[in-house]
């Protein structure tokens, strides 16, 4: 035999059920949005990346002013607090400053699940890096 719910509980339960699409629905737009924004930032730094080890390995001592509109351009469109990025480094030092933001930006990409995946390592290895 059904179970008949009062009226009242049935408009009360359908505007949850809509609060709650809402909710997630503005959850995903919000990640869409990170995950955009993201993106470009990322594949700059893996050029940049990419162009630092050339140098690297043929042992350039500084960075070439020619990648200084790049580094701007980090600086001014990044949707995560970015270094000082600066061509007066040498190209490992660069790297090291890249790869920091690139973290950032991954985090911001991952959102809370990668942050609870990064905590659960640091718990498990004592922070050592491996």
């Amino acid at each position: 035999m059904a179970t008949v719910l009062p009226r009242t509980a049935v408009p009360g339960a359908i505007a949850q059920v809509e609060l709650d699409i809402q909710s997630a629905s503005r959850k995903q737009r919000r990640l869409e949005a990170d995950a955009a924004a993201v993106r470009l930032p990322v594949v700059l730094i893996d050029s940049l990346l990419g162009e630092l080890e050339v140098l690297n390995l043929a042992e350039i001592v500084r960075v070439p002013v020619s990648l200084q509109p790049s580094l701007r351009w980090l600086r001014e469109h990044c949707p995560v607090n970015c270094p000082e990025l600066s061509v007066c480094v040498s190209p490992v030092q660069l790297m090291d400053l890249l790869f920091e933001l690139q973290e950032s930006l991954f985090a911001l990409k991952g959102g809370e699940f990668r942050r609870r995946l990064q905590l659960a390592d640091e718990a498990r290895f004592g922070g050592r890096d491996f």
